[in-house]
């Protein structure tokens, strides 16, 4: 009996470890390379040739104006003759009303310190202060400029072209069109050209920077035989508003 039972715990021994020796036999499913998964997913593709194509795409350079002094002013004249002179009305400080200005600042403060009353001069000082805001208004005349465009002028005006559809109706921009026209560019309105320029507009002129040679001075050029003849060349010109239509 003890050999039976010798043989019953071998059995039993080995239907335990068949189950263990079964699993250490079977082999690990192959894990799949991730980098040929990546190749064979289709979106990972179009993702992949889209950031190659953002590395090819070069970055447009941005506009930059370089200049010195502006003015604001009602487009005048256009040289039919030159394409490149032309004339703005701008209002311009007076030197004569200037000088006027200054003399009558000169003789009120002199009048209220000696010959009004102290206790008066509060109400004085009030009302010199009102006249001399009024009378600053009134020191600007308007002035003919005679300028030039320069070779690179750029052209610009704060508002898209009138455009008509096949109807012979406005266009109507939509934002993105907007958008679309702009482009990247970072200067003032839309991008125009000389065309878009017409007598009576109120623009903005850009005038180039003006460099100054060494060892020669503001005045002494200035003084120059040619000086007359010389107009100040303009970088950019916005428009800012059209002209007013004719009554």
């Amino acid at each position: 009996m003890r050999w039976l039972a010798g043989i019953i715990g071998f059995l039993a021994l080995l239907i335990v470890l068949l189950p263990d020796l079964g699993a250490q036999d079977q082999k690990a499913p192959p894990v799949a390379d991730a980098k040929e998964g990546d190749k064979n997913d289709p979106e990972k593709k179009d993702a992949d040739k889209a950031d190659a194509k953002k590395k090819e795409t070069k970055k447009e350079p941005d506009e930059k104006v370089v200049y010195g002094q502006t003015y604001t002013g009602r487009l005048k004249r256009l040289d039919a003759n030159s394409a490149r002179d032309f004339t703005i009305e701008v209002s311009l400080p007076d030197p004569a009303k200037v000088n006027a200005l200054n003399m009558w600042q000169a003789n009120e403060m002199a009048r209220i310190a000696t010959r009004v009353a102290p206790q008066q001069r509060p109400q004085q000082m009030v009302q010199y202060q009102r006249d001399l805001a009024r009378k600053n208004t009134e020191v600007y005349s308007l002035k003919d400029v005679d300028l030039r465009f320069a070779d690179n002028c750029k052209f610009r005006a704060m508002f898209p072209p009138t455009e008509y559809d096949d109807k012979g109706r406005v266009k109507v921009w939509k934002q993105k069109d907007l958008n679309a026209l702009k482009g990247n560019s970072k200067l003032r309105g839309y991008p125009a050209d000389f065309d878009r320029l017409i007598v009576g507009q109120t623009v903005t002129v850009y005038l180039a920077k003006i460099k100054s040679s060494k060892g020669e001075t503001a005045s002494k050029k200035k003084n120059s035989d040619d000086d007359d003849q010389v107009k100040p060349e303009v970088v950019m010109i916005v428009v800012e508003k059209e002209a007013p239509a004719p009554k």
